[in-house]
C-alpha cells in the first residue's frame, strides 16, 4: 500500500499578518500562494522537516511549536495529510531563496489571494480565530 505524503506548513505570524509565499511559476501550483513549509522526506519528523524547509525556502533558523492544523487533503495526483506548526520564534533575516515573492498580510486579505488547496482549510482556521 502506498503511504501517504505528508507536508508541512509554517504558521508565522507578526503584529497580526502571517507571512506567505507565492509558488515559482512553472512549477507544481505555479504562482499560488501558501505558507511556507514542505514534504516530509523519509524518516523525518514533520517538525524537522519544517525547520530544514524554513531553512532551505527562507534562510532563517526556526522553533517549530505546536500543531496548529492536520488535515487531509485530495489532489488529482494524489493525497496529502497536511500537519501546520505554529513557529514560536525564528532566528536570521527572512530571504526569498524559492518563492517568487513574499507578503505579510492580515487574515482578512486570504479571500483575495489564489492559495493552493491544501492551505485553504488553514486560512479558514486563522480567520476563524484571529480575526
Amino acid at each position: 500500500m502506498k503511504r501517504m505524503k505528508i507536508a508541512t506548513a509554517a504558521i508565522i505570524s507578526r503584529n497580526g499578518k502571517y507571512l506567505i509565499a507565492k509558488r515559482k511559476v512553472g512549477g507544481i501550483v505555479g504562482g499560488k500562494w501558501e505558507f511556507p513549509g514542505g514534504k516530509v522526506d523519509g524518516d523525518e519528523s514533520p517538525k524537522g522537516a519544517l525547520a530544514r524547509e524554513l531553512n532551505e525556502e527562507l534562510d532563517i533558523n526556526a522553533n517549530v511549536g505546536e500543531i496548529f492544523d492536520e488535515h487531509v487533503h485530495r489532489y488529482s495526483t494524489g493525497t496529502i495529510k497536511c500537519l501546520a506548526y505554529k513557529i514560536d520564534f525564528f532566528t536570521g533575516k527572512i530571504e526569498l531563496k524559492e518563492h517568487d515573492e513574499l507578503r505579510w498580510v492580515f487574515p482578512r486579505e486570504f479571500d483575495k489571494i489564489d492559495f493552493v488547496g491544501n492551505d485553504k482549510p488553514i486560512c479558514k482556521k486563522i480567520r476563524k480565530l484571529y480575526s
